[in-house]
């Protein structure tokens, strides 16, 4: 027992605290709110507001009682199909996207959601919100050709929008989480 501890701790204990460490922690990538765009007269032609992504934890899951709930008032909420929802309820991931964007309005009700599931089944961190941001332009389509737009990845793809692409894009931020044995963020 002894000879086994000392292996243990002096040979494969930096190798074995470096495995609890990946198990333990999540890091999580924030995605940047992208600049402004202003013309001469200090008027906004371009702005980033935010938004959220819905995110499950699938393995957070014990029964399919749960998982069909969930999949039945996410895919009311985000007006997606029941079943992909629940195809998803059922990966053996902690992360999955379920929808990107979503507005302020599907927000409050997400946040019903997440009270609900915990009261109901006492599970605390299956659905969670993450921050995102989507791009607006106030004049709609005034000068739009000269302004450019955005791909859904918030990267410039045309006009002012992907000339100073390098300035407009934000650092993206990143959150680094620590779960106990049960998966639950601590």
């Amino acid at each position: 027992v002894i000879s086994r501890l000392a292996f243990l701790q002096l040979i494969k204990g930096e190798e074995l605290q470096q495995k609890a460490v990946e198990q333990q922690l999540t890091d999580t990538t924030i995605s940047a709110k992208r600049g402004t765009i202003y013309d001469r007269n200090g008027k906004i032609l371009a702005q980033s507001a935010s938004v959220w992504q819905v995110v499950l934890s699938p393995a957070s899951f014990e029964t399919d009682e749960q998982r069909e709930y969930v999949a039945t008032r996410l895919s009311e909420i985000l007006d997606i199909e029941k079943e992909t929802v629940l195809e998803q309820t059922k990966e053996n991931s902690y992360y999955s996207v379920v929808k990107r964007k979503i507005e302020s309005a599907e927000q409050q009700q997400i946040l019903e959601l997440q009270n609900d599931v915990e009261d109901k089944f006492g599970l605390s961190s299956v659905i969670a919100l993450l921050d995102d941001y989507k791009r607006y332009y106030p004049y709609s389509d005034l000068a739009s050709s000269v302004i450019g737009f955005t791909g859904s990845d918030d990267q410039g793809l045309a006009g002012v929008e992907y000339q100073y692409d390098e300035y407009l894009t934000g650092t993206a931020g990143r959150l680094v989480t620590a779960t106990n044995a049960n998966g639950t963020i601590m």
